[in-house]
């Protein structure tokens, strides 16, 4: 039996460009190189309401995932009277009083988030060369549902993944169902692998919530990796347990590649 074998020259991966700001005039952003100088993935980071990048940045650092360059999103909207830190929607009146699910402004506020985070993603994709499936989201709380949103419905194409920290999908959006979502938006990413964490004692959302909310998306999406986390409250990751899931998420994902290899001379690819 004839077996024809294509060979090629191996084509070595692209060590995409540090972010340059002036390519970025509708946002801001704190930006960092990964560690070992290898930008073969990026990490975009979402911070919780009321935070700022330069926080959530820290913590990238800190997790320091192979091959990855992160960069922390700073949210759009301002908070009154708070000049600290912003959120991805309008969440409170001039007096300080949360905005509830009826009011329009939290609605309007994320599409404008998911229009910026979706344009984000095409520079990285068309100026710096990112593949839409080397790009990762991971936020927090308020966070986690701007990445969430925007890693579902603000992508023309399925991004690698995406990590929520106690942050689903507005309740707006639950309210609207399935089939709403469907008509109303044109892109539902159905591939992209979702995981979310949520604490047992979370005193923000309570398993119970959780749970509804992770049906919803799992309508949307379908299965999806939700872990319960005992003991923890509304905050962020803090335990070795979590810790360890997250990372067991980006080992099957990251894309990594074998440095030694491509350093070597004369390399070609063998395919059927």
């Amino acid at each position: 039996m004839n077996m024809d074998i294509n060979v090629k020259e191996y084509m070595k991966s692209v060590n995409h460009d540090p972010l340059k700001s002036s390519d970025f005039n509708f946002c801001k952003f704190k930006y960092s190189d990964s560690k070992d100088k290898f930008n073969n993935n990026i990490l975009v980071l979402f911070h919780g309401l009321g935070d700022n990048p330069t926080n959530f940045i820290n913590f990238g650092k800190k997790i320091s995932l192979p091959q990855t360059a992160i960069v922390a999103l700073r949210a759009p909207f301002p908070i009154p009277f708070f000049d600290e830190g912003t959120g991805w929607y309008p969440s409170f009146d001039n007096y300080g009083e949360l905005f509830t699910s009826s009011c329009p402004l939290r609605m309007q506020g994320l599409l404008k988030t998911r229009e910026i985070v979706g344009r984000f993603v095409e520079v990285l994709v068309n100026k710096y060369k990112y593949d839409y499936r080397q790009i990762f989201f991971f936020g927090f709380s308020q966070g986690g549902t701007a990445a969430l949103d925007a890693a579902i419905f603000g992508t023309k194409n399925a991004i690698g993944g995406v990590i929520s920290i106690s942050g689903y999908l507005l309740e707006e959006e639950k309210k609207m169902g399935v089939k709403e979502c469907q008509q109303k938006w044109s892109i539902i990413n159905k591939s992209v692998p979702i995981f979310i964490t949520q604490g047992s004692s979370d005193d923000t959302i309570s398993v119970k919530e959780a749970q509804d909310n992770a049906k919803f998306i799992k309508s949307l999406c379908g299965d999806f990796s939700h872990k319960i986390i005992q003991g923890k409250n509304h905050t962020m990751v803090s335990s070795q347990v979590e810790t360890r899931a997250i990372m067991e998420f980006f080992s099957k994902f990251l894309h990594i590649r074998n440095v030694k290899l491509e350093s070597m001379s004369n390399l070609y690819e063998l395919s059927k």
